[in-house]
């Protein structure tokens, strides 16, 4: 595959993911009053979703190189803003998750179970990096 093609592909694929990834974040409209608060929204989810660093709007403000002052007020602002009904975007929230990931979802006895530091699965072997050390003991990681 030659330049042109692979940038293609991957111009394709990262188009297709965007897409995605705002059908998902669209159906959230319902929970902003005004139609400028639901883009400020998009703005700041997406800027969330490619930042590189955990510094809060600031980290939104770089990702998407906005213009400082002016971004981080109106982040700020939306924010805080009333267009927010923020149980309707709870829980249509939670009706995005479950139908976007749908059989996805760990569950127990039927019900949604969120994981907030990963699964306990055995894992074997002496060496392994890039698996996170678990304090807890389990059949493969117990001191020999």
């Amino acid at each position: 595959m030659g330049y042109r093609e692979h940038w293609s592909t991957t111009i394709t694929l990262l188009m297709f993911l965007w897409t995605q990834w705002y059908s998902a974040i669209g159906q959230l409209r319902p929970a902003f009053s005004h139609h400028a608060a639901f883009v400020w929204f998009v703005v700041c989810v997406a800027g969330l979703s490619i930042r590189s660093d955990n510094l809060g709007v600031s980290s939104i403000v770089r990702a998407l190189s906005l213009d400082g002052d002016r971004a981080y007020a109106s982040l700020l602002r939306n924010i805080h803003s009333k267009a927010i009904d923020l149980s309707v975007l709870r829980s249509t929230w939670m009706k995005v998750v479950l139908r976007v990931f749908g059989d996805r979802i760990e569950r127990v006895n039927g019900r949604v179970v969120l994981i907030a530091n990963g699964k306990k699965i055995a894992k074997s072997g002496k060496r392994m990096p890039g698996v996170k050390s678990l304090f807890q003991e389990s059949e493969s990681n117990r001191a020999t």
